[in-house]
């Protein structure tokens, strides 16, 4: 059954989408799994997307990414994007994309939160 609260989201003539994934369309070609700036919209895309085509952007979550081998990172700290390398880093010139749940080895769990940060 579903909640009288999400019947109300759903019928509200103004709803457009949950926001835990965005329909965006990509300036750049995007596989699964990749993380994705678009603008200030921080995310990752959930099926590969093609340059100039709306795919779906999860906005919210933890995932599992590379971190440059160099890069100090750890619990509770910014990362920041690599886009050259498509790795997380600790380069404050980047873009910060989220925040570190955890670090193993060059793997790193990032908390995104929709947007740059």
């Amino acid at each position: 059954m579903v909640s009288t609260s999400q019947q109300g989201l759903n019928s509200m003539k103004n709803f457009v989408q949950n926001g835990n994934a965005l329909d965006l369309t990509a300036s750049a070609a995007y596989a699964s799994g990749e993380l994705v700036i678009e603008g200030e919209i921080v995310g990752v895309a959930v099926t590969d997307i093609a340059s100039g085509e709306v795919g779906a952007v999860s906005v919210t979550g933890v995932y599992e990414f590379d971190k440059e081998s160099a890069a100090t990172l750890a619990q509770g700290d910014k990362a920041y994007y690599d886009s050259s390398t498509k790795k997380l880093d600790d380069n404050t010139s980047n873009p910060c994309v989220g925040t570190v749940v955890a670090v193993s080895g060059n793997k790193v769990d990032l908390k995104i939160h929709g947007h740059k940060i």
